[in-house]
């Protein structure tokens, strides 16, 4: 199982409407489509002014594989599994350095950013000290 950040341009799609737990929807996957799968975790990441940019919650890739969609590009279809109750702003990860090195602080052009085992690691600690629910591969291999 991997992990992955998929990024909304608010300008083009309103996550905070959007993240329903248990809606399903089609994101746009421009890169690492062929690494994606079934079960994989997904992190909601919010772009745009930096006092609205973070995580806003989490969900799971539903499909097997992305689906070339005419007109529109791939994509893949995710399950939104948890909407924070407070959304985790950049500053606070960026206070953590959880996120350091990956691309979504770096150089966060694109919508899809995949996320290292000690960074998913580092991200649910943090989601579970801020009594929210955290990916459940997480509780498996940490216990409650």
């Amino acid at each position: 199982m991997a992990a992955w950040i998929f990024q909304a341009r608010p300008e083009r799609y309103k996550l905070e409407e959007k993240l329903q737990v248990d809606t399903t929807e089609t994101w746009l996957v421009t890169r690492y489509r062929k690494e994606m799968s079934r079960g994989d975790i997904v992190f909601f990441w919010r772009a745009g002014d930096r006092q609205e940019r973070g995580l806003y919650g989490w969900g799971r890739i539903i499909d097997d594989e992305a689906t070339n969609y005419k007109g529109w590009g791939w994509g893949i279809k995710v399950v939104y599994s948890c909407r924070f109750e407070n959304f985790i702003p950049v500053d606070e990860i960026e206070r953590e350095g959880i996120l350091d090195n990956n691309l979504i602080l770096r150089m966060p052009a694109g919508t899809n950013f995949k996320v290292t085992d000690e960074e998913l690691r580092q991200l649910s600690e943090m989601i579970q000290l801020r009594g929210e629910e955290v990916p459940s591969s997480f509780l498996e291999e940490n216990g409650p």
